[in-house]
């Protein structure tokens, strides 16, 4: 009695959802206009449906959205839409991105769009697999795929290369970050994080974690893949990037629980370890990087803003040791 009162209460709720939902659901043509743009005369698709799962982009030149349309069935259709308005000429042009043509290799890429973003190349449309893992798809100006990245966008250079964070799997025994550049240019994509060699901290770091996954038992138990160098890290703050120097930096979090466990009679001193990283050459090759601990970067330089290291003055200083 009491699962069925239960199962009648969740069709209720999931039911109060869905109605919410569809009632708040927006045209095309709301949704434009609620931004302050005219639509009355131009050939734009489906004006008058309503959409979903949209996200907006908007400067001084251009608005982009990048939409699908909502039919009530909860999932998302083929194709995903993208409409941009040029507003120096005053033209609107469209596009229909299937779902063929917005794959990461073998990856699906369809999802909820989560952001816009823009370079000199064209347009990134970000969209949503699950919480550690999305797509970038790559469009040109005149709204063409150019390819689909699968990762995050993270920033930008002013010749058009990007930083994306690749995506991860959702329940994997550890979560560790990875990061890569596209060239558009040369259509190319290089690995920038973790790069090898590898050097010190890093290093250093995957040496006390191999000690701990030597027990190969635990590692069967837990079906842990037990690789050192899989471990915990993650990305804190934003990615600095310096277009005149060709530069970037960001600082990775290294997670010591991994060397903690008592069986080992191993105390990491803190929780984390922050670790700086400093590229350069980025946009031009060959790339270089050096890694610092954060605490070290500090005693150096002073408290001053991760951009700053990217300044010609500190970059030398930097990569002269």
């Amino acid at each position: 009695m009491l699962q069925s009162t239960l199962r009648l209460i969740g069709a209720f709720a999931l039911l109060s959802l869905l109605t919410s939902a569809s009632a708040s659901v927006e045209t095309l043509t709301q949704v434009l206009q609620n931004r302050g743009l005219t639509v009355s005369g131009q050939a734009i698709p489906n004006l008058d449906k309503p959409i979903t799962s949209y996200e907006t982009l908007e400067d001084e030149r251009i608005f982009l959205i990048a939409y699908y349309v909502y039919d009530g069935s909860g999932w998302l259709r083929e194709p995903l839409l993208v409409t941009r308005f040029d507003k120096l000429a005053q033209t609107w042009r469209s596009a229909e991105i299937l779902r063929r043509d917005a794959r990461a290799g073998p990856v699906d890429c369809f999802g909820s769009v989560t952001a816009i973003h823009s370079s000199v190349h064209g347009f990134y449309v970000g969209t949503h697999r699950n919480p550690s893992a999305g797509c970038t798809i790559v469009l040109t100006h005149d709204l063409a795929v150019r390819t689909t990245l699968y990762g995050w966008f993270l920033s930008v250079f002013g010749d058009g290369t990007v930083v994306y964070h690749n995506s991860q799997l959702h329940f994997a025994p550890t979560r560790y970050a990875e990061m890569s550049i596209y060239h558009p240019e040369r259509s190319s994509r290089v690995k920038i994080y973790p790069m090898k060699p590898y050097q010190r901290i890093r290093t250093e770091h995957i040496n006390k974690v191999r000690a701990v996954y030597s027990d190969e038992n635990w590692c069967r138990i837990r079906n842990h893949h037990c690789d050192p160098e899989r471990f915990d890290n993650h990305l804190t703050g934003r990615v600095e990037i310096n277009g005149t120097t060709g530069a970037l930096a960001f600082v990775i979090k290294f997670d010591n629980k991994a060397w903690q466990r008592p069986t080992q009679g191993i105390e990491a001193p803190e929780e984390f370890t922050e670790v700086a990283y400093v590229y350069r050459n980025v946009t031009q090759g060959p790339i270089e990087y050096r890694e610092i601990l954060l605490s070290d970067l500090k005693a150096r330089f002073g408290d001053i803003p991760l951009r700053r290291v990217l300044e010609p003055a500190i970059l030398v200083q930097i990569f002269s040791q």
